[in-house]
């Protein structure tokens, strides 16, 4: 569709189950189904990708790689993924149901690693939703424990949680959607602005600083159930 809202082309044929998430690279869509536990890769449009070969729009690429030699690869399989977003040819999806973020190549889709699971100390995570990489750092919005948890994207190492107590501290009430943007404030680097993380919540959008301090609280009249922000 276009930036207006416009209906262009239905890429997936009708055929998705419960979409959720969805990313974008130079060639494929890569969308997560909560309903198929599952992420499908489509090829884009011809007209808006760089190279490769003239596959029809929307045809299917290919899944998970959720099998090993031996049938297994438990680690591999998801439920109910929601948010997926893409850093240095890697695919990284909210495993929602199993409370973890889970990484696959995104070339050949298979798995590489995970990191997360269940519960409300810090490193752990409840029902993540969405997250976004800012250079070697994942940030997931990890709803059911209201913060943002931090986590090194290459190690799984959890770094720090936004949403803590303190002063200009930010509180979230069940984050869904985050994402990061390069703020046109010239007092950044260089004069070129600085980035600020955004995340939704379920009828306010906040803006905040990388270490957490509230910068702008939005209430989005009439807004009932906000899920998700890029």
């Amino acid at each position: 569709g276009s930036v207006q809202g416009a209906v262009s082309d239905d890429a997936s044929g009708g055929a998705l189950k419960q979409p959720r998430g969805l990313a974008c690279d130079a060639t494929a869509l890569y969308v997560s189904e909560a309903g198929g536990s599952r992420v499908r890769k489509m090829r884009l449009p011809e007209d808006l990708r760089k190279g490769g070969a003239a596959t029809p729009r929307g045809a299917h690429i290919g899944g998970l790689r959720v099998l090993d030699d031996d049938g297994g690869c438990t680690e591999a399989r998801l439920s109910f993924p929601q948010g997926v977003t893409l850093s240095g040819g890697e695919l990284f999806v909210c495993d929602c149901e199993d409370h973890r973020i889970v990484v696959y190549d995104a070339l050949t889709l298979e798995y590489r690693r995970s990191f997360g699971g269940y519960g409300d100390d810090e490193g752990e995570l409840s029902f993540p939703y969405s997250c976004t990489i800012l250079a070697d750092e994942c940030v997931v919005a990890d709803t059911a424990n209201h913060r943002l948890s931090v986590f090194n994207k290459d190690t799984g190492l959890f770094l720090r949680c936004l949403g803590c107590e303190g002063v200009g501290r930010a509180e979230f009430t069940n984050p869904r959607g985050v994402t990061y943007l390069r703020s046109p404030d010239p007092s950044g680097p260089n004069g070129r602005g600085r980035s600020v993380l955004v995340t939704c919540e379920k009828t306010r959008v906040q803006v905040l600083t990388l270490a957490g301090e509230c910068l702008e609280l939005l209430d989005v009249p009439h807004a009932t159930d906000l899920w998700s922000v890029c």
